[in-house]
């Protein structure tokens, strides 16, 4: 078996992601679709799809506030630290969404 030697890039791994990301939300809808053919299932299907219905509104408030207050560090001239930077090769736009994520969530970390 032969290995490559090519150096995969950033933004090709991002779209290898997204395509692992895609594929595993359609096996779980379908597993989910059979799923419902057993009575003991039905009602735990359904209430899956029902959280899923009710957390979206949810995420998309919390994406455009994201969003907001990322562009609100852009323009208030905030920067992120060089040193230790995990996020190597990553668009600095995604950079503040992301740390702007972490903070959201408890992590503390400076911006």
């Amino acid at each position: 078996m032969v290995f490559s030697t090519k150096k995969i890039c950033v933004e090709e791994l991002f779209i290898w992601e997204c395509m692992n990301t895609l594929v595993l939300c359609i096996a779980t809808v379908k597993l989910l679709f059979f799923l419902r053919l057993f009575e003991n299932y039905v009602m735990l299907v359904d209430l899956m799809g029902s959280v899923i219905a009710s957390i979206a509104p949810f995420l998309l408030f919390l994406t455009i506030f994201l969003i907001l207050i990322s562009l609100m560090y852009r323009v208030a001239g905030i920067t992120i630290d060089n040193t230790d930077n995990p996020y190597v090769g990553i668009n600095s736009h995604f950079i503040y969404f992301i740390q702007i994520f972490r903070n959201a969530i408890g992590d503390e970390a400076v911006p």
